[in-house]
């Protein structure tokens, strides 16, 4: 059978399709650059809804810490942790006796220890640690302490924050605390006590924030409920 010969097109014919095909092409180009401006508008809605709900983020986050802060501290907890502040003012005093002392110490101690097995750490302080590149000074662990029972853990990395008891999670607000070291416990065993009105307003002017907001106030130390 025969092979068909392929038709040869007429320069005419060749200038029409070539014609055609710019008309084509031309028709292209404008339905693509109306489809880079729709583009171009639906990405700065975009970008204005994703700011609006990285807003929306931030005050649902902050609004559920502030909950938080207000109903963490339960009456019973707290009657318990004031008997605690109690005993521990009545050791400062100097009309007690040194038998006296001794006795208080101990339950101080254990009353302490008591405290700490209740607390579920729910306000925290952290410190950051330190890696440190040089053969001249060693890497320091970063620590945490617990602002309503003084119950402290060190980081297991340096300086990664790695914590077996005080991790951060939806029962828990964790707040670098980015005091100056004056104004900090002096020795990382040195307790700090606060009032619990005070904690509470503090951690809730922090929320949201991943800093505490210490007040302008020139002692925020409150140290007795």
């Amino acid at each position: 059978m025969a092979t068909k010969a392929k038709k040869i097109e007429t320069t005419k014919e060749l200038e029409a399709k070539l014609g055609a095909l710019g008309t084509l092409q031309k028709q292209n180009e404008e339905k693509m650059a109306k489809w880079r401006t729709e583009i171009d508008r639906i990405q700065r809605l975009l970008g204005d809804a994703e700011t609006s709900d990285r807003h929306f983020g931030h005050q649902i986050a902050e609004i559920t810490n502030r909950l938080f802060v207000r109903q963490v501290l339960t009456r019973k907890f707290l009657a318990v942790r004031n008997e605690l502040l109690l005993k521990m003012r009545c050791l400062q005093s100097d009309q007690i006796t040194v038998v006296a002392l001794k006795k208080l110490e101990k339950e101080v101690r254990l009353d302490l220890m008591a405290l700490q097995g209740l607390c579920t750490h729910p306000l925290v302080f952290s410190y950051d640690g330190q890696k440190s590149y040089s053969s001249f000074e060693d890497s320091q662990s970063g620590h945490r302490v617990c602002t309503v029972c003084n119950f402290r853990e060190t980081s297991a990395g340096a300086p990664e924050d790695i914590y077996e008891v005080l991790d951060e999670n939806n029962t828990r607000l964790v707040r670098r605390d980015l005091r100056k070291k004056e104004e900090r416990p002096r020795s990382s065993l040195e307790q700090q006590w606060f009032s619990s009105d005070f904690l509470q307003q503090l951690f809730e002017a922090s929320a949201g924030d991943i800093n505490i907001r210490w007040p302008k106030a020139p002692d925020p130390n409150v140290l007795w409920a």
